[in-house]
């Protein structure tokens, strides 16, 4: 995403925004294991179901955990106008 550094530390991701206003700290995001598999499925765009697949996949959990988890991470995400729905 362009006006976006992102970095990888270990599981976590880091996305901070490059923008000259509205910028500091607390704009900074610091995805966990989760949020950083949901990050790298939205690399290239890809429907809700695949992010649901990837959280089922990597943590075997229940498909209506997957379910709720996407939905509440895309919906950070998207009022952060990090990514568009």
């Amino acid at each position: 995403m362009e006006g976006l550094a992102v970095r990888s530390i270990g599981d976590d991701t880091l996305l901070m925004p490059v923008r000259s206003s509205g910028s500091g700290p607390e704009n900074i995001f610091i995805l966990n294991e989760t949020g950083s598999l949901i990050w790298r499925t939205l690399a290239e765009p890809a429907p809700v179901e695949a992010v649901v697949e990837a959280i089922e996949a990597e943590f075997a959990v229940a498909r209506e955990q997957a379910e709720a988890d996407a939905a509440a991470f895309l919906e950070v995400l998207g009022r952060a106008r990090l990514i568009e729905r």
